[in-house]
């Protein structure tokens, strides 16, 4: 008897330490949490993206940093929403009669680092219609890395706020579409948010059902900062791929040389530009990407207001410039499919049926575009990254000014619509050819000429003593025909470099090269001399290799350019 009881005291004596250890974890916990949510910053998957527990993740706010481009420094700026522009109007804020209001929405085509706040698509329509006496109000609401279904969940929030008269949705078919669909969650490099993204799916009814790649994982980072920050330290910074941005599953990923053997388009990404059968991944994405674009159309008009989808077409569609030669010249030389053999025209064509079968007003970029570059081809309509530059924000902005001005009018004047409904679509502009002769030499000190260049130029910096561009350790250009006698490379190793390091500059699928070694900082060139067999070529790659020097930044490469 006296065991037994002995036994029992002992048992109640664990379990009262166990209660009492347990009760000590939950406290340190609780404190942990409090900590996380009143004196750490919000956790940010992605770099200058806190999560969110609605949106999943968004832009900082209240952002001012410095930016510069072909004219100088300018500011790059976003409002306490984390929007580009003027501040969202306060809530139940009463509407002017006389001062309608436009709601932009969108991804980083309306965020546009690059671009200067005037040169804003949203501000070049306010002041197109300035000009015909309406007092038009612009607001924007986007961020990087958004699909359809996000902004749907912007025009929630933001808009019974902004109370608008007009809706335009900035639609950017290259990346929507995937963004659009779980299914192909992570099988890019470009899809940044996957694993943090809302999605939307088609449930057993056929309405749009709101999910997440790890819906567990979402519950507890929309209700823990502890568990977010956790995350973030002990899982994600081991599993991020080599952009740094994390996937929510591992795929084997291969080089294009690999997807080529083994009988795939070059980049998964590509597909958007081929027909797909019905029962494919793509056609899906397709599909729910169209019943995102009606329920948006449906709660836009539950607002009173009215849709504009503008369409903005991917660089290699529009003009054959730089990156898209170096492409067609690597897969020539591997057999392999490349972009400017795709249907270019396939997303504008399909999206311009779709919306005239629902009654969506729209207007298509793409063919105002490639008109633009044939008729002022030495102005970029592009920056270096794919976005659009202040040229071709420009070029949106008088085109949504020119609806509004239409939808309002008696007599609308329906002249010069066809291009932008995507009747008659031409081809891709070859760019670089239409800049034959026009640049033997370009001074980067002057000029950013992103036109002629493709993959590892950083950034285009005036601030260090020495203008222009920063490079990778390898970076590749193309100049236009002819070819002439000499290739010249000049700029500055800098100071931060470790030496001694070896600049190379080479013209590939030539097997020419030529190379300075440098032992200190300071101005260098690099002239490589080109055979008579390549004159013939209607274009001159251009690649430019830092070898050693430890540093991403060691070059500023100043001018480049062809001699007799």
């Amino acid at each position: 008897m006296n065991r037994s009881l002995e036994t029992k005291n002992r048992l109640t004596m664990w379990s009262r330490r166990l209660a009492a250890a347990l009760f000590a974890v939950l406290i340190v916990i609780a404190l942990a949490e409090l900590g996380f949510r009143f004196f750490a910053k919000k956790p940010e998957h992605i770099a200058m993206m806190p999560l969110d527990p609605v949106l999943g993740f968004r832009m900082r706010s209240t952002v001012d940093l410095p930016n510069q481009d072909g004219r100088g420094t300018f500011r790059f700026e976003l409002n306490e929403d984390g929007f580009r522009g003027r501040a969202m109007p306060l809530a139940n804020e009463r509407k002017s009669s006389d001062s309608p209001r436009a709601l932009l929405v969108g991804d980083s085509f309306l965020n546009a680092w690059a671009v200067r706040e005037e040169e804003l698509m949203s501000n070049v329509a306010e002041r197109e219609l300035a000009r015909t006496g309406a007092d038009w109000k612009f607001y924007v609401a986007a961020s990087d890395g958004y699909g359809t279904g996000q902004e749907l969940l912007l025009l929630r929030k933001y808009g019974a706020r902004v109370q608008p008269d007009v809706v335009i949705l900035v639609m950017f078919p290259a990346n929507d579409v995937l963004e659009n669909s779980l299914e192909l969650a992570g099988r890019t490099l470009w899809r940044a948010g996957d694993y943090t993204r809302p999605y939307f799916v088609n449930d057993e009814s056929g309405e749009l059902e709101l999910t997440w790649a790890h819906p567990w994982r979402s519950w507890m980072r929309q209700h823990s900062r502890l568990f977010a920050q956790l995350e973030i330290k002990f899982y994600l910074k081991r599993k991020l791929d080599r952009w740094d941005k994390p996937d929510p599953w591992p795929f084997m990923r291969h080089t294009r040389r690999e997807r080529v053997e083994a009988g795939l388009i070059v980049q998964e990404r590509d597909e958007l530009y081929r027909e797909q059968p019905s029962n494919s991944p793509w056609s899906r994405a397709w599909e729910t990407t169209e019943m995102l674009l009606t329920q948006f159309n449906t709660e836009v008009k539950q607002l009173g207001a009215e849709l504009l989808v503008l369409v903005v077409p991917e660089k290699h569609q529009v003009r054959i410039g730089a990156q898209e030669r170096l492409i067609g010249l690597e897969l020539a030389a591997i057999g392999g499919l490349g972009a400017i053999e795709l249907d270019q025209n396939l997303p504008e064509r399909r999206l311009a049926a779709f919306f005239r079968e629902q009654g969506i007003a729209y207007r298509l970029m793409l063919e105002p575009l490639r008109e633009s570059i044939r008729s002022n081809p030495e102005v970029a309509r592009y920056v270096l990254d794919g976005h659009l530059s202040g040229a071709g924000h420009e070029l949106g902005g008088v085109g949504i000014a020119r609806w509004i001005q239409d939808f309002h009018s008696e007599q609308p004047d329906l002249a010069d619509h066809s291009s932008w409904n995507g009747q008659d679509l031409s081809a891709p502009v070859d760019h670089l050819s239409l800049l034959a002769n026009q640049a033997r030499m370009l001074d980067f000190r002057k000029a950013a000429h992103a036109i002629y260049l493709s993959n590892g130029w950083l950034a285009r910096n005036d601030s260090m003593g020495h203008p222009g561009w920063t490079i990778d350790s390898v970076a590749f250009a193309v100049l236009p025909p002819p070819a002439r006698a000499k290739l010249i490379l000049r700029g500055q190793a800098m100071s931060s470099a470790q030496f001694p390091l070896t600049v190379q500059l080479s013209s590939p699928g030539t097997g020419m090269e030529a190379k300075q070694s440098l032992e200190a900082p300071g101005p260098f060139e690099v002239i490589l001399n080109l055979r008579e067999a390549y004159q013939p070529m209607d274009c001159v790659p251009v690649r430019i290799a830092c070898i050693g020097g430890n540093s991403s930044s060691a070059l500023v490469i100043e001018e480049l350019g062809q001699s007799d």
